[in-house]
This record gives structure tokens, C-alpha cells and sequence, in this order.
């Protein structure tokens, strides 16, 4: 989240320095696509630092840096105060996936909660930029070709605007953020990596190819967790372009709310609500590596009718008005699918254990009646590696003994070593908002002392 951390560098930098935020396409990336919440903190909810802690960690498989999971944590209701004060409302709180209690915040009045942070924190940046005494420049449309370095600290980097590569510009600077995104649409790095991520579709803009990660380790900064690739269980398939690579997601939150999984056959076959990787592995099992997602209405409620409603218009989701119409979308008999679904109401319920395992149930979330449903399949949606950093955000060097490069720092899914082997959903947001606020401050503060030194 470039944008957060040219707008924290700016507050903190004053009249001091001057701030420039490029980017190869328009500010947003895939944050702006980030659609079920920003995790924070919430004791509310029954919340604890340790819990927060202890749910992040489980879900990174003993692979996230703890003192990187304790930052995220201890800054995460400073996070969201600070989008506050630029108008954000993120007072709507539910349950994802892993999480033991409810932290995930979200906009009450719906829409992609990536999308409400993203436009609002463009707008401040925007309007920084119209100062006429000291405002951040922006240099959209074009391209981070190198960091030049000296005896291991930033001097500059090398511009090109995106379309003409072989026109290249030298900008002294003594302080690097680098908010690049990971390369979730880069087939190339995933074939190399994760081979069995090249093979499905992905949620990411064309933007997210990790150019980053060559131009890092040129300046002599250490990569970490390139293997690390979270597949996420539910990308919509679209019935009038089922192959199409790149796919909208279903949002983590609808499962979240109450909505269930069922295969072919109309059987449940998951825990909706355990981690992302356990779901994804789940559906990649079942015939055709999809699934059908099954949200029945007061979920739909809860979530935003403006939001369903879009995913109907785009055909992405079927408004089913009784069981009988479920199973002719479906395929499979009828008499399954209601034996099923009154199951599940007793689980509930509490009338019932559920054979999976499931221990988190929304009030009142029941099915029979009017539903809607979508075929959905796993889907690349995040890198968990990228540049190694400490608590501050510097990047380490890749040369043993040397520590962190001078002026060099990652903020976002550029950085790695947060989240392990499976990002907790709902912590991408928060990483943004932490570390780019974090690394904004940190770069300012190195600047300033590099040039009074």
C-alpha cells in the first residue's frame, strides 16, 4: 500500500524532505480489491493480544517471524484508528475463516472494503499533492527499473515510464520503500516457485508480476518464502467463461456469515471456517476441483444486497428460491440436498455435532427457504514471500553479517515473513496499514539523519 506509506512519510517528514509515490499503473493495486475486512485487535469480541497472536501464527504453520506477527498485532487498532481520521468507517465486525473470535472490520454500508481504504487514502495522497509548499509528487504509469546502491545504503533509483522501458531517468534519493505487491499474475515466477499455482486461475490484477523481487535482490537484499503461495477456496467461475484465467473472489466473509460448501452431489464436505489452505485443499479433492457455494438469505442481508446483487448481474451467483430449484441447478437430487441442509440446521442448532468439525455458527443462520448459490473453484490470491525485514521494515541484506541494507525498506505482500506458509484472512489489509505506516515514518527518519550526517 504505497499510498499509506507515502502519506505517513509525508506527515512525518514535515517541510524536511521531499516524497514521491510511483507506481507503474494507478495508485490502488490489489488492495483495492480486497473485499471481506481488515483485522484488528477487537476485545470487544473477547479479543487478546495472545489470541491474535496465536491465531496468526497457527494459521502460518510455524513459518511467520514472531516479532513481525507481535508488530502487526500491537499496531492493529492504531491501524484503524488512523484510517479513521481520513474518513474510513470500519465499525462492522465479523468472523473469517481461523480467526477464534470475531476481529475482522469492515464498512457497514458494503462494497469492497479495499475499495472504501483505497479511495479515501488516494484522495488524501491526491490532495497532498496539490500543496503548493512541499507536496508528495506522483509518478503514476511508470516503472521501478533499479535501486542504485553504494557501499550498501540507497543513492537513487532508475525510472522508466511503463510503456517505454528503454527511456530511463535517474532520481537521487536516500530512501526506498518498496510497496510493490507480490506476483500472483506472473505465471513465469509461480512456475518457478510453486509450480501447482501456475496451473490454476488468479484473483490478481496484471500489475502483481514481482518485478520487485529482481530489483531487491540486485541492491543485495534476502528473499524468504518464495514457495509460499496462498490458494484461496472460493474464486467465482463464471458459467459463460468457466476457463477464463483471471476471476472474481467470493469473499471469505460470505462463509463467514453463514454461508456453507457443497459438492456435486449436494453433501457438505469441509469445515467452512478453518483456514483457507485446509478449505482449498478440500475442494481441490472434489470432481472438477469446484464446488458450490450456498448462501441463504438473512447472509445475504448481512452481507450487502448491493454487493449480491452485483455478483448476479454479473452471473456469478444464482438467486434460488427453494430447495427443489437448488437441485435442478445443481444437478443432484433433491431429497439429498433437504436431507442435508436439515442436518446442517440441526448443527445449528446445537441439535447435532458437526462431522467436520465446525464450531463457529452465525445466530439465526438457517436454510430451506430463498438462498443463492455459486459454482466456485481455488484460485491464486496472495504471495506469502518476498524481501525479508525486521520489525521496522528494513530489508536484511542477503550477505551474511551485514543486517539491514541502509535505506532500503517493504511494506505488503512485497515483504515476506509475516505470514508463514497460509496468510490468516483478513491480515493483508492490516500488513498494509501497519508496516506502510511503519516504513513511512522509518524512511523519513533515515533520511533526515543521512543527510545531516
Amino acid at each position: 500500500m504505497a499510498a499509506m506509506t507515502a502519506h505517513e512519510a509525508r506527515q512525518a517528514s514535515g517541510a524536511q524532505l521531499d516524497i514521491v509515490l510511483v507506481d507503474k499503473m494507478k495508485i490502488g493495486g490489489n488492495s483495492a480489491k480486497a473485499s471481506s475486512g481488515m483485522n484488528a485487535l477487537t476485545p470487544p469480541s473477547g479479543d487478546t493480544p495472545q489470541l491474535f497472536m496465536d491465531d496468526t501464527l497457527k494459521s502460518g504453520g510455524g513459518r511467520s517471524k514472531q516479532e513481525l506477527v507481535q508488530t502487526l498485532v500491537e499496531n492493529s487498532e492504531a491501524a484503524i484508528a488512523s484510517l479513521a481520521a481520513i474518513g474510513v468507517d470500519l465499525t462492522k465486525v465479523s468472523r473469517l475463516g481461523g480467526h477464534s473470535v470475531a476481529r475482522s472490520h469492515s464498512n457497514p454500508g458494503g462494497g469492497n472494503v479495499g475499495w472504501q481504504i483505497m479511495s479515501k487514502l488516494g484522495k488524501k495522497v491526491r490532495d497532498l499533492s496539490e500543496l503548493k509548499q512541499q507536496p508528495i509528487s506522483i509518478r503514476e504509469n511508470t516503472a521501478l527499473v533499479d535501486i542504485v546502491m553504494s557501499d550498501g545504503k540507497v543513492t537513487g533509483v532508475r525510472l522508466s515510464p511503463a510503456n517505454k522501458p528503454e527511456q530511463t531517468e535517474t532520481l537521487p534519493c536516500q530512501a526506498v520503500v518498496l510497496a510493490t505487491g507480490g506476483y500472483s499474475a506472473s505465471k513465469e515466477l509461480l512456475k518457478v516457485h510453486n509450480p501447482t499455482a501456475a496451473t490454476l486461475p488468479t484473483t490478481n490484477g496484471p500489475w502483481a508480476t514481482g518485478d520487485n523481487l529482481d530489483i531487491a535482490e540486485r541492491a543485495g537484499a534476502r528473499l524468504i518464502d518464495l514457495s509460499e503461495v496462498q490458494i484461496h477456496p472460493t474464486g467465482f467461475i463464471d458459467p459463460n467463461d468457466p476457463d477464463s484465467n483471471v476471476k472474481f473472489l467470493a469473499p471469505e466473509k460470505l462463509r463467514g456469515l453463514g454461508a456453507i460448501l457443497l459438492n456435486s452431489s449436494g453433501k457438505r464436505f469441509v469445515d467452512e471456517m478453518t483456514t483457507r489452505d485446509r478449505v482449498s485443499d478440500a475442494i481441490m479433492g472434489q470432481p472438477g476441483r469446484s464446488a458450490w457455494l450456498l448462501i441463504p438469505q438473512a447472509a445475504a442481508s448481512e452481507f450487502g444486497m448491493e454487493a449480491i446483487d452485483f455478483y448476479c448481474r454479473r452471473n456469478l451467483m444464482v438467486h434460488v428460491e427453494d430447495v427443489s430449484l437448488l437441485a435442478a441447478l445443481l444437478n443432484t437430487d433433491q431429497q439429498t440436498l433437504i436431507e442435508e441442509l436439515e442436518l446442517y440446521n440441526e448443527v445449528v442448532q446445537g441439535h447435532e455435532k458437526d462431522p467436520f468439525g465446525k464450531s463457529s455458527f452465525p445466530p439465526d443462520i438457517f436454510f430451506g427457504g430463498s438462498m443463492y448459490a455459486a459454482e466456485v473453484t481455488p484460485v491464486v490470491h496472495y504471495t506469502m514471500g518476498g524481501i525479508e525485514i525486521d520489525s521496522t521494515g528494513r530489508a536484511l541484506a542477503a550477505a551474511p553479517g551485514v543486517g539491514a541494507l541502509g535505506g532500503l525498506y517493504a511494506a505488503g505482500e512485497a515483504s515476506g515473513g509475516v505470514h508463514g506458509v497460509n496468510r490468516l484472512g483478513g491480515n493483508s489489509l492490516l500488513e498494509c496499514a501497519v508496516f506502510g505506516s511503519i516504513t513511512g515514518k522509518a524512511a523519513v527518519t533515515y533520511a533526515v539523519n543521512s543527510l545531516s550526517n
